[in-house]
């Protein structure tokens, strides 16, 4: 899974929810990850902040690249972008979200190779995932128009319940089962471990999940087949208020990259994130200089 470094804003200490939501670990990945109510009660639209980098024995570099997140007025997050300078020309990596009723995501769009990879989901009487859709989008270069939009896969889900477990089926475009996927909870409700198999080749993966003293997330953990140390493994520190500060990227044990989220001591906002990797040393700060609000 690739971790997505992002924006994390905190409100101020009168509001009793974290802005970042993690309990499966989706804080920074491309899943919207942003706590709607907090978002919507402080009444906020966008979020923006700049990059700068720092490479060892060197002073902090100034960028004209930058980030944003934008939300509609119900605390949704609508869209990320993502503005980097690449062999000296300005690539941007654009997400864009749309909800439904029932605030469930039902349209995830990416842009990749020159468009848009376009997932569209639905939803079965029981707010469970039914059918995922995959479509490839064609867009004008200046304009952004969608020019043409094909359908390239789709993908239908079923489910078995047992006690403490939650068996998610996964089918092919022909209908037919290719993947299982078992959630394991303990009797408390927590997450703590997913099996996947592949039926055909019966790879088989795991990630299993910990928790601290206040049943927030404390490390996710990939594993393939058989092995005793985690592919991927992510850990995860809290402050006293329970808003994520740091979270430490490992692979088969070596640590690969960390990101450390800096609040202002007078406002407890958001000052800057860091992302360090850990082998060259070098920083990528994001330091956030504009916020708008709805009126």
């Amino acid at each position: 899974m690739k971790i997505a470094f992002g924006i994390l804003f905190l409100v101020p200490l009168f509001c009793n929810s974290q802005i970042l939501l993690n309990q499966e670990g989706e804080a920074f990945t491309e899943t919207p990850f942003f706590n709607v109510d907090v978002i919507r009660s402080n009444h906020i639209k966008s979020i923006e902040g700049n990059y700068s980098t720092k490479k060892p024995g060197e002073v902090i570099k100034e960028s004209t690249d930058w980030f944003r997140y934008r939300f509609d007025e119900q605390g949704r997050l609508l869209e990320s972008q993502d503005i980097r300078t690449v062999n000296r020309k300005k690539d941007t990596t654009v997400h864009q979200y749309s909800y439904n009723s029932l605030n469930q995501l039902t349209e995830h769009r990416k842009t990749e190779n020159g468009g848009y990879t376009t997932s569209k989901y639905v939803y079965d009487s029981l707010n469970r995932l039914q059918t995922e859709l995959t479509y490839r989008e064609v867009i004008h270069g200046q304009s952004k128009q969608v020019l043409q939009s094909n359908l390239v896969n789709t993908e239908f889900f079923q489910y078995v319940m047992r006690p403490n477990e939650r068996e998610q089926v996964r089918y092919n475009s022909y209908r037919l089962p290719y993947m299982d996927e078992v959630s394991f909870f303990n009797k408390d409700g927590y997450l703590i471990e997913k099996k996947t198999n592949y039926r055909m080749s019966s790879i088989e993966h795991s990630t299993k999940f910990s928790y601290d003293e206040h049943g927030l997330l404390a490390s996710k953990a990939h594993f393939n087949d058989q092995d005793v140390i985690a592919e991927q493994e992510w850990k995860y520190r809290y402050d006293t208020f329970g808003n994520l500060i740091e979270v430490h990227y490992f692979r088969y044990g070596q640590l690969q990259k960390d990101l450390q989220i800096v609040f202002d001591t007078k406002t407890q906002l958001l000052g800057s994130t860091i992302q360090r990797d850990v082998e060259t040393n070098f920083l990528l700060i994001l330091r956030f200089t504009k916020i708008t609000y709805y009126k």
